[in-house]
């Protein structure tokens, strides 16, 4: 399983959305983490920005305080492979 992990220091750009949709395509990322995205609430089509294709899971950490929200973005495919090993 291949992971990658990103201090992204806010996601709002439409430039940093591009550069974390083209690391997913490129190196095939299968579970993505984002830390100190400044973002509080995260939707789904949002999520699908970032990521290369519709089969996806996420969770998110709100911010807290000073601390940026994190998400976790993760191929759905990729985790019911793992399961079954």
């Amino acid at each position: 399983m291949k992971f990658a992990s990103w201090n992204i220091r806010g996601v709002g750009s439409a430039k940093k959305c591009t550069a974390i949709r083209n690391l997913v395509r490129t190196q095939k990322v299968e579970v993505l983490l984002l830390q100190e995205t400044k973002k509080e609430v995260w939707t789904s089509d949002e999520v699908r920005k970032l990521w290369h294709h519709d089969e996806f899971e996420f969770r998110m950490a709100e911010s807290s305080g000073r601390l940026g929200a994190l998400i976790t973005i993760s191929d759905r495919k990729a985790l019911l492979r793992l399961a079954l090993l």
